[in-house]
């Protein structure tokens, strides 16, 4: 048998709440910056004032870039990594699980998770209303009992059915199997 490894890459949908944010952050960036740049034009401390009105705008941008959030999930032999990638700028691994640790595994209904207690939750999809919203609880080493919400492939379905244990594998992917 070779070797699997299998990536994923999903852009997690801005929600109403990230839009209104990054308006009001574009809307502080200019309040900021105007009248700073009005003084610059008076001629009150002309070059600090520029830059100043500057910096206000790219801070601004950096703070708005800081919601551009992609997912990437990595299946590479029995091992499940999750990374969150910020404005394609960096990266930061979330969560590292080796398949024979996972607990439970199956479609991901946000009702269902209400009552469950986790140590960590890491939701890790474009949105937690698609339809290929999937999810893992596994008791790891360091984050204690974790659940992982991802964007599922077909390609990562059967990798998971020959990893994760078989009676999970078998109450998980039934109708698949």
């Amino acid at each position: 048998m070779g070797d699997i490894f299998i990536e994923n890459l999903v852009q997690k949908r801005p929600t109403t709440l990230e839009t209104v944010v990054k308006i009001l952050i574009i809307l502080a960036g200019c309040l900021i910056a105007l009248p700073l740049l009005y003084l610059a034009f008076i001629g009150f401390f002309s070059g600090p004032m520029v830059l100043l009105a500057i910096g206000a705008i790219y801070g601004a941008y950096r703070l708005m870039s800081m919601y551009n959030i992609e997912f990437e999930t990595c299946f590479t032999n029995g091992t499940f990594d999750v990374d969150k990638i910020i404005n394609r700028r960096s990266r930061k691994r979330l969560i590292s699980v080796n398949c024979k640790d996972v607990t439970a595994i199956g479609k991901y209904k946000a009702a269902d998770h209400v009552n469950k207690t986790y140590k960590t939750k890491i939701i890790a999809c474009d949105s937690e209303l698609s339809e290929d919203v999937w999810y893992i609880t596994v008791n790891h080493s360091v984050l204690g009992n974790s659940l992982v919400v991802f964007n599922m492939t077909d390609k990562l379905t059967e990798s998971f059915k020959t990893f994760v244990p078989r009676h999970i594998a078998f109450e998980a992917f039934e109708k698949r199997f």
